[in-house]
């Protein structure tokens, strides 16, 4: 979650200006969007995903 996102300019993003890779994250996403975890899975014998 990021607090501004790209700009595109006739099907092209434009170069963000700010320091770093451009991109400023959002505080307080953890508060908003606890984690959790929705869907009761487990691994099975050959590592692929299993619903319980």
């Amino acid at each position: 979650m990021v607090k501004r996102t790209f700009k595109c300019v006739d099907g092209f993003m434009e170069i963000p200006t700010a320091p770093g890779i451009g991109i400023e994250l959002a505080d307080d996403v953890p508060e908003k969007y606890p984690y959790r975890r929705p869907l009761k899975t487990r691994l099975h014998v050959d590592g692929s995903v299993v619903d319980q």
